[in-house]
């Protein structure tokens, strides 16, 4: 992509609003099973970074070990996967309908972006 599409893409994934503080506790304690007390000494409220799948959060462990804790945004898995399903239905449908798309094997490079999506998105 050309150096100003570059700058625009970059500002989606790295200046993204907070979600409030609350959803991103609430998250972790439905993710971990235990109260935010119980897994962390401190959790510091206000984020180090908000990007566009997740939002991060200083800590520190009850051991003491100082910790960055990234919290998916609630809703986003269910948002990116609709998103990952449209595009491989129109590289299928460019493939039929384009040679170019097929001369690229767009479906494969649609595939092959959806993996690694899903990959980024697993935060186990």
């Amino acid at each position: 992509l050309a150096p100003e599409y570059q700058a625009e893409f970059a500002k989606q994934l790295d200046d993204a609003p907070p979600v409030p503080v609350e959803q991103i506790k609430a998250v972790i304690q439905l993710q971990l099973g235990k109260p935010l007390a119980e897994l962390f000494k401190s959790f510091d409220d206000h984020r180090l970074a908000a990007a566009s799948i997740g939002q991060v959060h200083a800590a520190v462990l009850p051991d003491g070990t100082e910790v960055a804790v990234e919290v998916r945004r609630p809703g986003e898995v269910e948002l990116v996967e609709t998103d990952l399903e449209i595009m491989a239905s129109l590289a299928h449908r460019a493939t039929q309908h384009w040679e170019w798309a097929r001369r690229y094997d767009v479906e494969s490079l649609v595939k092959e972006f959806v993996e690694t999506m899903r990959r980024e998105m697993d935060y186990s």
